[in-house]
């Protein structure tokens, strides 16, 4: 099975060298393995960003940006879902269930919170509350890594700590293992490549958009120049030995330290001719991305298009999570529970219902309706292909819409597949009925297996359905 990478990136303006090394270009490599070894997500996270851009039109074309920078630096989103944050409300739904088990004192430990209180500046809640959220939009989609820069593990381990409370509170599964079977999030891991988990800005310090000390990620050959040309040197501290210490700590993204060495031997002192090489390497480096960036975006209809299908997939995972999430705390929004002999975990049959939910072919029937699962027992049989066979759990599915009761029997061999429902008389006296199997298999299309349901059995299903639907 595949295991899940997820990441995301707040689209608070323009990409630079330290974002692309120190994880978009994670993202492309991981791709590069192949689509065998992970389900990739990778999110715009623009509530994230709110508590930095609050201006409409700011805020959009940013986001726009982000996807078409994404799209240029190689994400194929025909092998990786792009979408963003907004766009699935179960990313803060789950966060506002997470802050129930969150306690103020340990978000004051985040990185984030401190630096902000070190600045005496105003936090407002988004700030204090952001690891919640974060954690939020890992813990979704069963997360098995999320790319990070050796300074973001704590996003992660934010994560792992929240799973692991909400597992112990609501499952019972301990951090020794106990009912570990019962746990609903997985335990991410952050996934470092530690020679670039760091990237030095032009004045050594971390590369950040807060030091105004970046590289533009498709900067144009001029504003590379500029840039490179005002690196910080030193040649009577640490730059005394004729090596700019910047400068170097830069190129080494671009060149080997063996390359290095020969141009930096040859040219000590020489500190015009080492930037001016550094430039060279740089412009190489960014020019197929900034004229593949720039072919995007004079088609903006598709980078959004690209968004709303990632976002339909992405919504889909999720909001199963959330329903998985939703029946564990109790406020489930699945009406009556109906159970018999041989079932043993409703919990089980959750998976079912988010499959019907979410099928393309029959979202305009199944959407925003009241659901029961009646389960049958393990009496029923089914024939495939000319073999016979028996379920485990075979279920009916049965909905009450316009004070009338239906039952569905969809896409199977004995109706046409432009009709979902049959209307269920609960005074039919029929000595069967037809019962559908719904598959897990596939989430386009239900099952083509039939069965049929005896006539006791039927009585039965009768009298409880006049119970749960007066």
């Amino acid at each position: 099975m595949k295991k899940v990478l997820l990441s995301g990136v707040k689209p608070t303006g323009r990409p630079h060298i330290g974002n692309y090394f120190g994880a978009m270009k994670q993202f492309v490599d991981l791709l590069n393995r192949g689509t065998e070894e992970y389900d990739c997500y990778f999110f715009i996270a623009d509530y994230h960003a709110l508590n930095f851009i609050q201006n409409k039109e700011e805020m959009r074309q940013n986001i726009l940006d982000l996807a078409i920078d994404y799209l240029s630096i190689g994400l194929d989103p025909k092998r990786a879902t792009l979408f963003k944050q907004s766009d699935v409300s179960a990313h803060t739904e789950l966060s506002c269930i997470f802050d129930t088990i969150v306690t103020m004192p340990y978000l004051m430990r985040a990185h984030a919170y401190k630096d902000a209180e070190a600045k005496n500046k105003e936090i407002n809640v988004g700030t204090f509350n952001y690891p919640v959220l974060m954690a939020a939009d890992i813990l979704l989609y069963d997360t098995d890594v999320v790319p990070v820069g050796q300074d973001q593990k704590q996003h992660v381990e934010y994560a792992r700590d929240i799973a692991e409370k909400f597992n112990f509170t609501f499952c019972g599964a301990t951090k020794d293992g106990k009912n570990a079977d019962k746990a609903v999030f997985k335990l991410p891991e952050p996934l470092i490549l530690e020679n670039v988990a760091i990237v030095p800005g032009t004045d050594g310090r971390k590369m950040s958009k807060s030091y105004s000390n970046t590289i533009p990620l498709f900067a144009t050959r001029e504003e590379i120049q500029k840039v490179v040309m005002s690196i910080v040197t030193d040649s009577n501290g640490t730059d005394a030995l004729g090596i700019p210490a910047n400068v170097y700590a830069i190129h080494k993204l671009f060149k080997t330290e063996g390359e290095l060495k020969i141009l930096y031997d040859t040219n000590k002192g020489k500190y015009k001719v080492l930037k001016e090489a550094l430039i060279e390497d740089i412009d190489n480096f960014i020019k197929p991305l900034r004229e593949r960036r720039a072919d995007l975006a004079k088609d903006t209809d598709k980078v959004l298009d690209i968004l709303k299908d990632g976002a339909g997939r992405a919504n889909k995972v999720a909001s199963a999570k959330l329903e998985q999430v939703k029946q564990i705390i109790g406020v489930s929004s699945i009406c009556n529970e109906v159970t018999h002999k041989g079932y043993k975990n409703y919990c089980d049959w959750m998976p079912l219902k988010f499959k019907v939910n979410n099928s393309d072919s029959v979202r305009a029937n199944f959407h925003e309706r009241e659901i029961w699962y009646c389960h049958l027992g393990e009496n029923i049989g089914f024939e495939q292909d000319g073999k016979g066979e028996h379920f485990l759990r075979p279920v009916v599915i049965i909905r009450k819409f316009n004070n009338e009761v239906f039952w569905a029997v969809p896409l199977t061999s004995t109706i046409k597949n432009t009709k979902y429902y049959f209307q269920l008389n609960l005074n039919e006296s029929k000595s069967s009925a037809i019962l559908s199997q719904i598959r897990l298999t596939d989430a386009k299309r239900l099952s083509h297996k039939i069965g049929t349901l005896p006539k006791d059995e039927y009585i039965k299903l009768s009298k409880k359905l006049k119970e749960l639907l007066p």
